[in-house]
């Protein structure tokens, strides 16, 4: 009846899905700061991913490059990963 409220009630919650119809497969968007954007745009300022490449765990590549220049240059969006799946 409204008396006990979480600590986000308010909270909104935006979908994104990394399905590509050219690879007919789910796979990473070569632009991410694109995908952060969009959310952003919509009001978005946490976004929370859990995927990532078996290959080179834990390298500084260029995503992860483009993930800290995007939230360098939008530093009202948190954008974090799961560690591990």
């Amino acid at each position: 009846q409204g008396l006990i409220k979480g600590g986000a009630y308010n909270a909104q919650f935006f979908a994104q899905g990394m399905w590509s119809p050219v690879l007919n497969n789910i796979s990473v968007p070569f632009d991410l700061k694109t995908m952060f954007q969009s959310a952003a745009n919509k009001g978005a300022r946490i976004h929370t991913n859990s995927w990532g490449a078996v290959q080179n765990l834990g390298a500084y590549d260029n995503f992860a490059a483009s993930v800290d220049e995007f939230m360098f240059n939008n530093q009202d969006t948190l954008v974090i990963f799961a560690a591990g799946n």
